[in-house]
C-alpha cells in the first residue's frame, strides 16, 4: 500500500493516542481485513487516495481546535462542541458501550444529503471540520463516506487506535448501490458502523456487502473477497 503524509502520520498518532481500553492490533492481526477480505495496492494517484489525503489534511489541522475546545469550551465553536459533547459522552461508557455511542450520535448529527444535493458534484468526501468550514459537523449534513470519516475522528480521539480503524467502500447487493461504512475491530471482530443502523452488527451479518475499497491510515487500497474485481459496478451515490 502506498503511504503519504509522512512525518505528519507520525504526528497524528503521538499527538492523539490515548489510554481508552482499546488494545490495538498486532503483529498477524494487522492483516485481518473486514469481510474476511484480500487488499491490494492501488495507485497513489486514484481517487479514492486523493479524497482520504485531503480529509486527512483537514483533521490534522483541526486537531489543535478539538484539543483547545476539549481543555476549555468556551474556545469551542458551537461545530467543535456538539462533536466535543459525543466524544465526551463516548468516554463515560465502557467497552463496545463507547463505539455504540459514537455511532448512534453522529448518525443524528448529520442529515444524510447526496453529495449531487449539497455539493453539485457525484463524490467529495468531508472531514467533519473542514478548512473552508463546510465540514459534515459545521454543515449538518453529508453522505456515506462523511458519516465514516466523522466516526473515524470521534473514535480516535477517545483512544480507538489508528490499525483498529478502516473505512470501507462497499456494493451493497440488495440496493445495488455503493455505500460507505467504518470497520471497528473489538474484542477479536469487526463491528461495521453505517449510517442506517444505529445498532452494532458484525461485519459477517453483512453477507449481501461486497468490499471495493479499504482505507485506513497508511492509504487506499481495493478489495476482493471471492469476486473478479471486473464485476465491480460503477460508481454510484451511496446508499440512505
Amino acid at each position: 500500500m502506498q503511504k503519504f503524509l509522512g512525518p505528519v502520520s507520525v504526528l497524528i498518532t503521538l499527538s492523539l493516542c490515548v489510554a481508552g481500553g482499546f488494545p490495538a492490533l498486532s503483529g498477524t492481526d494487522e492483516t485481518d481485513l473486514p469481510f474476511n477480505a484480500t487488499q491490494f495496492a492501488a495507485a497513489p494517484n486514484n481517487l479514492g487516495w486523493e479524497q482520504w489525503r485531503r480529509v486527512k489534511a483537514d483533521v490534522l489541522a483541526e486537531l489543535p481546535r478539538l484539543k483547545a475546545c476539549r481543555d476549555k469550551p468556551e474556545s469551542c465553536t458551537p461545530a467543535e462542541r456538539g462533536f466535543q459533547t459525543i466524544v465526551s459522552e463516548a468516554e463515560a461508557q465502557r467497552g463496545i458501550g463507547r463505539i455504540e455511542v459514537v455511532n448512534r450520535r453522529i448518525n443524528r448529527a448529520i442529515k444524510y444529503t447526496p453529495d449531487t444535493t449539497q455539493w453539485g458534484v457525484a463524490d467529495k468526501w468531508s472531514a467533519p471540520f473542514a478548512a473552508d468550514g463546510k465540514g459534515s459537523f459545521e454543515t449538518g449534513k453529508g453522505d456515506c463516506e462523511d458519516f465514516a470519516a466523522a466516526k473515524y475522528v470521534g473514535l480516535y480521539l477517545m483512544g480507538v487506535p489508528l490499525t483498529n480503524m478502516r473505512v470501507v467502500l462497499v456494493h451493497d447487493n440488495v440496493v445495488r448501490l455503493d455505500h460507505a461504512i467504518l470497520a471497528v475491530h473489538h474484542e477479536k471482530r469487526w463491528l461495521i458502523l453505517e449510517n442506517r443502523h444505529d445498532e452494532l452488527y458484525e461485519d459477517k451479518v453483512y453477507n449481501t456487502f461486497t468490499p471495493l475499497v479499504v482505507v485506513d491510515s497508511e492509504g487506499v487500497g481495493r478489495m476482493s473477497r471471492a469476486f473478479r474485481l471486473s464485476d465491480q459496478k460503477p460508481t454510484r451515490p451511496c446508499a440512505s
